[in-house]
């Protein structure tokens, strides 16, 4: 009896012990080439019928749940992006000034920490010239 009694105990005190079932969250590391964290990106969504970013209205809490801390980390949930018709998360990682990067990461192989790398966004202006002719050079 005694036995029972402290094994019930042991159970009792280890169930007490064990964190609730969190949903875990993705982490996705986000920097510039030369591994500087950018804060500020965001990662949204990729429609699975129409293969392209969904126009959602996201509230400010879901913003900056998705939004990249100062260390350049975003702690989200993947399930929005997840499609079953490859066993992928779809989603696209924006920040003013950086062009944008989309991919798709199998739910199988998700890493521990994703590092995404964000180019700078080139101005026009400074976009390699096409080969012009001068003025009036035509039709000659």
């Amino acid at each position: 009896m005694r036995f029972l009694a402290c094994a019930f105990l042991v159970l009792l005190v280890s169930s007490c012990a064990s964190r609730p079932s969190e949903r875990p969250s993705a982490k996705i590391l986000v920097v510039d080439s030369r591994g500087t964290p950018i804060p500020g990106a965001i990662i949204l969504f990729v429609d699975s019928d129409e293969r392209r970013q969904r126009t959602e209205r996201l509230s400010d809490e879901e913003v900056a749940e998705r939004t990249s801390d100062l260390q350049g980390l975003i702690r989200a949930e993947l399930d929005p992006g997840y499609w079953d018709t490859d066993g992928s998360y779809h989603f696209r990682i924006h920040r003013a000034g950086y062009e944008d990067v989309e991919m798709a990461v199998s739910k199988e192989l998700f890493p521990p920490l994703l590092k995404i790398t964000l180019d700078p966004r080139v101005p026009q202006a400074e976009a390699p010239k096409q080969a012009q002719t001068p003025a009036g050079a035509q039709g000659r």
